[in-house]
């Protein structure tokens, strides 16, 4: 992996810096909902106080229910919007999971169903029923009764109505007024028939209601089949409805986000002010963009899963933990998720003489608390995010300077030294004073000990060769001077072996000198244009003469090949090749020469058949003292053939390859030298 992708990956450990700024940011708002649920339970402490101290006022929750009851309380609800009575459901849709829904009980295989829901302005009752009844009967007034078919009746503490029609459409009820029946306009809606039964629309004067009230649908054709809030003889249950001194009282409290609510014992609903709406102030210190921030804070903390989902009030009911927990005299607060936001809900007792007759709910949203944490996390992300890019930035340009460095050094070296492990260059000193300036100059300093290492190598064959020729030349006058003298037959044998030994070693001192006679000649050698076309063809002319035992071919292009070299060192070149084929070439084998020309430059070939090269050595072939000779041969071979090749080939520019033939029959050798341009 590169340095600079490792820092890079370092860097992201900046993270942890948003990371930690939003942990601390939501602990913050952990603590600013817990003083919020402490405010708001402090509000409905205060609420419930107030409300204690007004008997006139609290006094109407105390509801008990008459013992003559049989029905079930109905809810009234305020209206949101003008209703008009069509017998059409378009004005309650809205309203459509506060119908409340009554079922035959007697067992019937497709029982009677009636739902209801009844609201009001103030001035005007609105009810819409709807009645599932497979089998409608209309009223028919022939009969002389006030209700004969399929009906429903509307039961006061005062009065009853019946609602029969004689047919869909328009209706008004109709009562029993001194034992004679009555119309009454004061009640009129629609009557319309469903696929399932009718559902019926209509409206009458709010002061036509009394405490209790109860509506049923009875069956034409089976009176005794009802279904509704209360049995068509029986008395109505309470009409529970909101209490309009209590929302008064509630008004002095109601602010910007506050929802205040009074339950009854029954957990019924009778009076509410404010709305659960939260207006933050404008902000302009802000930057724009300020959702994305809060998203992404959203996103790294996640919500809270611990809490349940807020419940509004249902067919007048409000039937929550905490509610329950106030009817039962304790106080309790707690925290609901509602539209993507939290909702705080605290109730507290209200009492009556002691007695627990409902409770007090107050409820805020959790959007107070964000206006409040949004700003300093949006600054708070912003100046880690920034921070954190910052890091980011420095240290992937730091990693860069440190791969530059690195990179310069491995350049450096790759320079100075050269593929056959001389030293070809000043290595620089320069290098800074940290780590990698000591490391740089700790390479310098083992490349200046290899440059001295190999210098002395390269000039230790002339150095031996110089001072033991002397001690060989009289070693070799002295035994050409013992030869003359008369010697026992025995003796002869050791001075001929001492003899051959000396003549070895004379070998031995011209090849460890004759590199070094290179070099020199490569010094003081002179570039001239060489034809190699002609070049090649009196070379190989040459050793046809020296070698008539050998089959050797030559291949050379119709055009002319000139590079800029010296004659005398491209013969010694092609005469260590020709010497190395000759070497290896089997006895029936040929050396095939070859001239040829690729992309700007002349390839000498040389190839002979024979043993192939090791494949570990086919590497080092041209570099100094390695010969792939078994040691059996009476020539001396130091393996310097091959690096005379290289010294003239790299005077030359050139580059020098050895390979295997691909059938393995055989080595090739590849001198490539730059042309002359034309």
């Amino acid at each position: 992996m590169r340095l600079w992708l490792q820092l890079i990956l370092v860097s992201l450990l900046a993270l942890c810096l948003p990371w930690a700024g939003c942990t601390y940011i939501k602990e913050m708002e952990t603590a600013l909902r817990g003083g919020q649920q402490d405010a708001l339970l402090a509000t409905a402490r205060s609420v419930a106080l107030m409300l204690n101290g007004r008997p006139d006022i609290v006094g109407e929750l105390v509801t008990d229910e008459p013992a003559t009851a049989t029905g079930a309380p109905l809810y009234l609800h305020n209206l949101t919007q003008p209703v008009i009575s069509d017998g059409y459901p378009d004005e309650w849709l809205d309203s459509a999971g506060q119908f409340v829904r009554f079922t035959e009980t007697d067992g019937a295989d497709d029982p009677m169903d009636l739902n209801i829901i009844a609201a009001t302005d103030d001035e005007t009752v609105y009810l819409y029923i709807r009645v599932v009844d497979n089998t409608i009967v209309f009223h028919d007034p022939a009969r002389g009764t006030i209700a004969n078919g399929d009906h429903v009746r509307l039961k006061s503490s005062e009065a009853t109505y019946w609602l029969a029609p004689e047919g869909p459409g328009e209706l008004c009820a109709r009562r029993l007024l001194n034992g004679n029946i009555r119309r009454d306009n004061r009640i009129c809606g629609a009557w319309r028939d469903t696929v399932n039964g009718y559902q019926i629309e209509i409206g009458f004067s709010a002061m036509m209601l009394t405490d209790r009230f109860g509506v049923v649908a009875v069956d034409g054709d089976d009176p005794k089949r009802w279904a509704g809030s209360v049995a068509p003889n029986g008395e109505p249950g309470r009409l529970v409805r909101t209490s309009k001194p209590l929302s008064e009282a509630l008004q002095l409290f109601s602010s910007n986000n506050l929802k205040l609510t009074v339950v009854d014992r029954g957990s019924w609903l009778r009076a509410t002010a404010g709305a659960l709406q939260y207006q933050p102030p404008e902000r302009s210190d802000l930057p724009p963009g300020m959702w994305l921030f809060e998203a992404l804070y959203r996103g790294i903390m996640g919500s809270d899963t611990t809490m349940g989902n807020y419940q509004e009030e249902l067919q007048g009911k409000l039937r929550r933990p905490e509610v329950n927990s106030a009817l039962n005299g304790v106080d309790q607060k707690v925290w609901y998720t509602r539209a993507g936001s939290a909702v705080v809900s605290a109730a507290f007792p209200l009492r009556y003489e002691g007695q627990v007759i409902g409770a007090i709910v107050a409820e805020q949203t959790s959007e107070q608390v964000l206006s409040l944490t949004n700003a300093a996390m949006v600054r708070l992300l912003a100046l880690t995010l920034a921070t954190t890019l910052l890091i980011g930035l420095g240290l992937v340009g730091y990693a860069s300077f440190l791969s530059f460095r690195i990179g310069r050094l491995s350049r450096t070296v790759n320079a100075v030294m050269a593929p056959d492990g001389r030293i070809s260059g000043e290595f620089p000193q320069d290098w800074g004073s940290d780590e990698i300036g000591d490391l740089a100059r700790r390479f310098g300093g083992l490349l200046g000990r290899v440059r001295e290492y190999t210098e002395y190598l390269r000039t230790l064959s002339s150095k031996l060769s110089h001072e033991l020729r002397t001690p060989l030349a009289v070693m070799r006058s002295s035994l050409d001077n013992l030869e003359h003298e008369t010697l026992p037959a025995e003796s002869r044998d050791y001075l001929e072996r001492a003899q051959q030994a000396s003549q070895r070693l004379s070998h031995i001192l011209t090849a460890m000198s004759e590199a070094s006679r290179v070099e020199a000649s490569i010094k003081a050698a002179e570039l001239e244009p060489v034809n190699l076309n002609e070049f090649m063809a009196g070379g190989v002319d040459g050793y046809r003469t020296a070698y008539p035992d050998r089959r050797i071919e030559l291949t050379v292009p119709d055009n002319e090949l000139a590079i800029a070299g010296a004659p005398e060192l491209l013969a010694q070149m092609l005469d260590k090749l020709m010497e190395n084929a000759v070497d290896f070439c089997s006895a029936d084998g040929s050396i095939r020469f070859g001239l040829l020309q690729e992309k700007g430059t002349a390839v000498v070939t040389v190839a002979n058949d024979g043993a192939p090269l090791p494949d570990a050595m086919s590497g080092q072939l041209f570099d100094s003292m390695v010969s792939v000779r078994d040691g059996k041969s009476v020539d001396v071979h130091l393996g310097l053939g091959l690096t005379i090749v290289r010294l003239v080939a790299d005077y030359h520019h050139g580059q020098m390859k050895a390979e295997n033939a691909v059938d393995g029959t055989g080595v090739r050798f590849a001198i490539r030298l730059p042309l002359i341009k034309r």
